[in-house]
């Protein structure tokens, strides 16, 4: 039986709903808690790099030591992921809130300037608090990055 598309009903709310699913189904979020006892959150989106943030997930938590990155002039702070894994969707252009990694140093990297870089960056997702705090970290200070 054919049914003609005027003659269905569809409710717009229903379609939110599928939309705000697999919204829910594509983000993780995160945290950075410092030694110093500043956080920072975030979230992870695997629609920007799909292996990347899977295969990150699945690695969580990761307890590391930060460093600012670059050392010459830093606009982040980065730390080892220990994923080995290689370029994925990968930017150059970074704005001040991103999360990324740098696949040629195996490290996730958060952002606190814009920046136009030297080295590609798979994009991760967005810091949604506490972006403020990242300027104020001491180089090898020790950060748990987990789910929240």
């Amino acid at each position: 039986m054919w049914l003609h598309p005027s003659s269905l009903k569809i409710d717009d709310t229903s379609l939110m709903d599928g939309c705000k699913m697999a919204d829910e189904f594509s983000k993780y979020r995160v945290k950075f808690e410092f030694e110093s006892g500043y956080s920072v959150e975030g979230i992870l989106d695997r629609l920007k790099s799909p292996i990347t943030v899977n295969n990150l997930v699945n690695k969580l938590p990761i307890i590391e030591r930060i460093a600012p990155w670059p050392p010459s002039d830093p606009v982040g702070i980065c730390f080892k992921a220990n994923l080995g894994l290689g370029r994925e969707k990968v930017v150059r252009n970074v704005q001040s809130g991103d999360i990324g990694y740098w696949p040629l140093g195996d490290s996730i990297c958060l952002f606190f300037k814009d920046s136009q870089l030297r080295y590609d960056i798979n994009p991760l997702g967005r810091i949604t608090k506490g972006i403020e705090y990242l300027t104020q970290l001491k180089r090898g200070e020790k950060v748990v990055f987990s789910l929240i």
